[in-house]
């Protein structure tokens, strides 16, 4: 058997079943959420970013990154959203620190805008404004990195984080 042959509607199939479940949890998501509850999903972003460097323990950054969200429940918070994040952030010696202002689009055409700090690994998410069901919205949420993951090429990053918490809309 040809190997190459033989994978091809393997490939195909799996890539079907992944569209399949793509569109039923895209559909699911443009469901009517309930207005407050509880969310848990995962986070995964790439971006690039550029350095001041002054030596190993000072460096100054920005970055930019985009990244979607996929809930661990298909049809609630956040489930299928796509983001888009900037932000700056350092490294002196002992104390690492960044911030970030992202903005937030689900299936529906609703935005969120978010801020997001983090001081020596402890996160914290501020919500500032939104569109539609986020108008108004309280989110408490915990932040955790998945790990780290290999850089492609000098310059990029990319990761995942797995984010729970609560939310209260209008």
């Amino acid at each position: 058997m040809n190997t190459k042959s033989g994978l091809k509607p393997l490939l195909t199939n799996a890539a079907l079943a992944g569209a399949l479940a793509v569109s039923a949890a895209a559909a699911a998501a443009a469901q009517h959420l309930p207005k407050e509850g509880e969310f848990s999903y995962r986070a995964c972003f790439s971006g690039t970013s550029k350095a001041v460097v002054l030596s190993k323990s000072h460096v100054a950054f920005s970055f930019e990154l985009t990244g979607e969200n996929v809930a661990d429940t298909p049809g609630t918070f956040f489930d299928h959203a796509s983001f888009r994040c900037e932000g700056v952030g350092a490294n002196f010696g002992k104390e690492h620190t960044s911030e970030s202002y992202c903005l937030f689009l689900d299936s529906d055409g609703d935005k969120a805008m978010v801020r997001v700090t983090m001081r020596n690994g402890k996160w914290h998410r501020q919500d500032i404004a939104g569109t539609g069901k986020y108008d108004g919205m309280v989110v408490h949420a915990d932040v955790q990195p998945m790990g780290r993951f290999p850089t492609i090429e000098r310059g990029m990053f990319q990761g995942c984080n797995h984010a729970a918490g609560s939310y209260k809309l209008k």
